[in-house]
């Protein structure tokens, strides 16, 4: 929350500072239009919303009802934004529809997030003799030093940004893996097609 904050009123500042306006000069009334991630969570906006704030008016929507009106230049259309998490949104008129973004795990299937956990699966699998080691899982059990227990640690301990990390710093080797990189990514675009039909 206070990072939120601190980041709003300093990219507020540092755009007011081109053209040598301050943020607390009372000749002027600033008016805030905000889209952050968490709007649907009503205790978070609640509590956001009660920070005292140097605006006159504070409109509060989701980062992915902002990118959506960025993206159509504030006309109606649609976007799927692919990351940590997974969320599809589209405004048409008065009326907006969103399609997942409901947090990881329960939620987000296609995201970085999702295919870490996927990896953790079948690196559990592989380990049970359920599947074959591939050459993918091999890499990802070495960087925990082939410590199962360490492994299952993490796995346990994880959360969607450290799961989001350990799938980036393995994309190369996904890249040379043709077969498990084929598994995934179509495993991801059948999600992800899910989140266009609505």
């Amino acid at each position: 929350m206070e990072t939120s904050w601190q980041s709003i009123l300093n990219a507020t500042h540092k755009e007011l500072e081109t053209i040598s306006i301050k943020l607390d000069d009372n000749n002027y009334r600033f008016h805030a239009g905000l889209g952050l991630a968490g709007t649907g969570v009503p205790k978070a906006v609640k509590e956001f919303l009660s920070k005292s704030h140097p605006f006159t008016t504070l409109s509060l929507k989701s980062d992915a009802y902002a990118a959506c009106l960025g993206a159509h230049g504030g006309q109606d259309g649609a976007i799927i934004i692919i990351g940590t998490g997974v969320i599809g949104m589209r405004i048409q008129g008065k009326e907006m529809i969103q399609v997942g973004g409901w947090g990881f795990p329960h939620s987000d299937e296609g995201s970085g997030a999702w295919l870490g956990i996927e990896a953790v699966r079948l690196t559990l699998q592989a380990h049970d003799g359920r599947i074959e080691f591939s050459p993918l899982l091999r890499a990802i059990l070495q960087k925990f030093d082939n410590d199962f227990p360490r492994f299952v640690t993490w796995a346990n301990e994880s959360h969607a940004t450290k799961l989001e990390k350990k799938k980036r710093s393995l994309q190369q080797k996904l890249i040379l893996l043709p077969y498990l990189a084929w598994y995934n990514l179509s495993r991801i675009g059948r999600k992800i097609k899910n989140y266009y039909k609505v």
